[in-house]
């Protein structure tokens, strides 16, 4: 026998073993009633078995349309593995397809790769099992109560997380919505790209393990909540970050959209350096509190009215940067003020002042800290007065138009007054 007929022989051995091993591909369609249902009974299928590709050596594709008004009870007692499922709510009713054994159940859906294992076009809650494979989610989907899974999320809908674990990576696309509801810690082990709206409900609490990006359009607002990203967090242009709680970037954040407070203080905080060439501020009545071991400050900060702007870091306002005070309090550890960057409004201003170009304050002021102001540059008050309560050296120029500069420390003056 020879060596190419051996080979021939091998090769259709194989083939045989595949065509064998992969299984026809088989549509079952669910046809139970509403109510309470049981996945695992043949009767509820049109094929008249339970599809599953362990069972019956075939390759799945499971189509489940809930055409009834009232909300829908789908229990499951036994694992299962199936290629696809694609999930309506045609009658408008919600289906909670829920673990009803005390044994915990895992739905494989054995896709080869395929960015859709499950495809949902309607109302539904997946509750209290594993699921290993990718989903795409066109409707309404909530993860509930310790569903974990092992796969990748790709949202056009609305995606609830409560008690969820997502061992992938998320996209929440322009136009969908994210729920963060306030039960518990979700995580997502991968990364997180925004091009929506994610929200974090009150007492809520999101981490992603990767990197978590705010893409332009998108936003992250957040009620008394907890955001964390385990790698770093980019803000870009277009993109806001607003509410209450935490916002936390492990190695880094880089904003380029919008940072604010809103109905309340907003911590924003890294371990590493964070640079800002967007937009930092509070509302009214609100607090924004920066904390980073570096803080690179090439855009603007606003700080409104009986609220404050707060950096536990050393900060420098460049050239082409600007921060505005309009009745709130801005401080930081030290703050250095370039030639060539833009300072103004009224207010307080708490942290030792290093002057390099023009500060114009234009309504009653104070400063808390030290004043070093430098040859050439200018510390001036208009239609206000100006209390400087530490140290002041004076090397450059001084002015006051319809106010006073009260000095509570000791004035060294070099320039002019």
């Amino acid at each position: 026998m020879s060596v190419r007929f051996n080979m021939i022989v091998v090769f259709v051995l194989i083939g045989l073993v595949f065509s064998i091993s992969s299984g026809a591909d088989r549509t079952a369609t669910w046809t139970g009633a509403g109510g309470d249902s049981l996945w695992g009974n043949p009767a509820n299928w049109d094929v008249g078995v339970v599809p599953d590709n362990n069972a019956t050596g075939d390759q799945w594709t499971c189509i489940l349309d809930h055409t009834g008004s009232e909300d829908m009870f789908l229990g499951v007692q036994n694992s299962y593995t199936v290629s696809f499922v694609t999930t309506y709510s045609t009658g408008g009713g919600w289906v909670e397809l829920t673990r009803w054994t005390s044994n915990w159940v895992c739905f494989t859906l054995d896709d080869n790769g395929s960015v859709g294992g499950l495809t949902n076009y309607g109302i539904w809650q997946l509750d209290n099992f594993d699921i290993i494979g990718n989903i795409i989610n066109h409707g309404d989907l909530e993860l509930d109560d310790d569903v974990e899974l092992t796969g990748n999320v790709v949202n056009y809908g609305t995606f609830d997380m409560t008690l969820a674990e997502i061992d992938g990576n998320v996209t929440n696309h322009n136009g969908a919505q994210v729920w963060v509801d306030p039960e518990g810690v979700n995580d997502v082990e991968g990364d997180f790209q925004n091009n929506g709206a994610v929200t974090i409900a009150p007492k809520g609490f999101l981490y992603t393990d990767g990197q978590f990006t705010n893409n332009s359009g998108g936003s992250l607002e957040i009620f008394s909540g907890n955001f964390t990203s385990g790698g770093a967090l980019t803000n870009a242009a277009g993109a806001s970050i607003a509410g209450t709680g935490l916002v936390h970037g492990e190695t880094g954040i880089d904003n380029a959209g919008s940072i604010a407070s809103s109905f309340g203080d907003l911590a924003v905080h890294t371990w590493s350096a964070m640079t800002n060439t967007g937009s930092l501020t509070n509302a009214s009545g609100t607090s924004l509190n920066v904390g980073a071991a570096s803080f690179d400050h090439q855009g603007t900060i606003t700080v409104h009215s009986a609220g404050a702007v707060t950096f536990n870091c050393d900060l420098v306002n460049k050239s082409g940067a600007s921060i505005e005070i309009l009745g709130g309090t801005f401080s930081a550890s030290n703050i250095t003020n370039k030639s060539g960057a833009s300072f103004n409004g009224f207010g307080g201003i708490i942290g030792n002042l290093t002057n390099e170009g023009v500060i114009d304050l234009y309504g009653n002021s104070h400063i808390v800290g030290n004043v070093q102001n430098d040859t050439a540059s200018t510390l001036g008050i208009r239609n206000g007065d100006l209390l400087i309560k530490g140290d002041t050296v004076n090397d450059g120029t001084i002015n006051a138009v319809n106010g006073k500069v009260y000095f509570e420390g000791n004035l060294i003056n070099n320039g002019t007054i």
